[in-house]
């Protein structure tokens, strides 16, 4: 990977993270000047619960591109991009086990590891440019986010199927399409890519935190 290409991928990964964390502060911020933040000195559970979920799924966008990065580029911190996509599956079960429980917690999580081994399945299969295996990884996809929407629903009517099962396929379009761009060396279409691969992981999250705080109102 050449030293361009390098500074450029750290420069989108902080720009995550500082998206995610002034996002953040900024609805705190806003939340104290109506006084429901810190209201008695105690947080605002909403404004901890978005925080939570924008954390968790940017996260997993960022470290979804790190493993495009890295597997385009053939370099050995693939596997631990990997590995950390997988643990953020298991952070984002962990963050759902106050409301619905441990075993919904662990279901939530199976689905999204599955959703990793199979999105890992599809940059690979792109990569080698062999269209049949992105093909068939992609209907795997489809039908993992088809899963996933109905179990949501199954859990918190507030999530719906339909609406959960598109986001998640523009998630996978989204990686695809930074492959491709990558594959042509057209750094500003990746870069963009990557960018509305963000705005999808941020509307996954504020989609799920909604959901939680219009199913349990007295805890909120």
């Amino acid at each position: 990977m050449d030293r361009k290409t390098i500074r450029g991928f750290a420069g989108w990964v902080l720009m995550a993270f500082a998206v995610v964390m002034l996002a953040g502060l900024f609805v705190s911020r806003a939340d104290a000047a109506e006084g429901g933040c810190c209201a008695g000195g105690k947080p605002d559970p909403k404004v901890l619960l978005r925080h939570t979920m924008h954390k968790l799924w940017a996260e997993r966008g960022i470290w979804t591109r790190a493993y495009v990065v890295a597997s385009m580029a053939g370099t050995p911190d693939a596997s631990e991009a990997m590995a950390r996509l997988q643990r953020n599956a298991e952070e984002i079960g962990n963050a759902f086990a106050p409301f619905f429980g441990m075993e919904t917690a662990a279901k939530f999580t199976d689905f999204l590891r599955a959703n990793t081994v199979i999105g890992i399945e599809v940059i690979d299969a792109a990569k080698s440019g062999d269209k049949g295996k992105v093909e068939a990884s992609s209907r795997k996809w489809h039908e993992n986010a088809a899963e996933l929407a109905t179990f949501s629903n199954k859990v918190n009517s507030h999530w719906r199927v339909q609406s959960l099962a598109d986001t998640l396929d523009r998630q996978l379009s989204m990686t695809l399409e930074q492959i491709s761009t990558r594959q042509q060396k057209d750094w500003r279409a990746d870069i963009m890519a990557a960018d509305r691969s963000l705005d999808v992981m941020m509307t996954l999250a504020e989609g799920f935190a909604e959901g939680i705080i219009q199913q349990f109102p007295a805890k909120f």
